[in-house]
């Protein structure tokens, strides 16, 4: 199963720096295409906002997959163990929760957005849901994983 997440996560942070090389590329050639050429392009705030998306939800998912999200551990770091581990337990619990509840949601806003397209290079406008949907899937799945090896330790 470890394995397995391993690759996930592999495609994740693939698709992660492929998103983030699309974003540098986009604004440096709009700067070239703007300030050398004086011929500014219209199409590459809408791939960059597009790749950001993807960025946004996919490096999500690859921050869970590490357990690096950010938290506030004020009140924590003042509990015993056996509190820090149910306190880490209902959290992980919580967060499952609402990062399947979010899937769901991102498959309905799909479902609804059939058919648009973007302006400029008239992508599917369902491409940023699949972002979110899968942002948030693989956040679930890596959640899950590590609440079962938090409840196994």
């Amino acid at each position: 199963m470890n394995s397995i997440l391993k690759r996930l996560n592999g495609v994740y942070v693939a698709a992660l720096l492929i998103s983030f090389l699309v974003i540098i590329g986009c604004v440096i050639l709009q700067i070239i295409s703007r300030y050398i050429f004086n011929q500014p392009l219209t199409w590459t705030e809408e791939i960059s906002l597009f790749a950001f998306c993807w960025f946004t939800f996919v490096g999500s998912a690859v921050s869970s997959w590490e357990d690096n999200h950010l938290e506030v551990d004020f009140f924590y770091n003042r509990m015993g163990a056996t509190m820090q581990k149910w306190v880490e337990v209902c959290i992980k619990i919580a967060v499952t929760i609402l990062c399947a509840y979010m899937s769901y949601d991102a498959v309905l806003a799909m479902k609804s957005q059939m058919g648009i397209t973007s302006v400029a290079v008239r992508l599917p406008i369902p491409l940023y849901s699949l972002a979110i949907l899968l942002g948030f899937a693989g956040m679930t799945i890596f959640t899950v994983y590590h609440l079962i090896q938090k409840i196994k330790s």
